[in-house]
């Protein structure tokens, strides 16, 4: 595995991962287990911020400016964007005890968009 490669597993994934890994590891160890402490969508967006910021990072990393890097700039400010969307709405679920929100939604939007970030850096780093 290439040095930069091994860099980005270890330090961005798995430093940004380390929320849900500490859950997962504690859900086993727990008596009553449950599929709602597993899945935070919490821990997921903030995965998925690690990972935007890292591949801010990685843009700014290339020396020539081009349209490909104006591309990864938009799309990696989009991600933040949702993510931090996602994250307001599940603070305001949270704060308010409302049911104006599906959480279910939420776990499935913060998720998707955390697997869109690992895979949108994953690209930008084989480049």
């Amino acid at each position: 595995m290439e040095r930069n490669k091994q860099k980005w597993l270890f330090y961005t994934c798995i430093v940004g991962a380390l929320p849900i890994l500490i859950r997962w590891f504690l859900m086993i160890l727990m008596k009553e287990k449950s599929f709602d402490t597993a899945f935070v969508p919490i821990d997921f967006i903030f995965f998925g911020l690690t990972l935007s910021i890292s591949n801010f990072n990685e843009i700014e990393a290339v020396q020539k400016r081009n349209k490909k890097q104006d591309f990864n700039h938009f799309f990696t400010i989009m991600i933040i964007i949702f993510l931090a969307v996602d994250l307001g709405c599940l603070y305001f679920q949270d704060l308010t005890a409302s049911t104006l929100l599906d959480i279910n939604a939420l776990k499935i939007t913060s998720i998707v968009l955390s697997l869109t970030s690992l895979g949108f850096s994953y690209m930008l780093i084989n480049n």
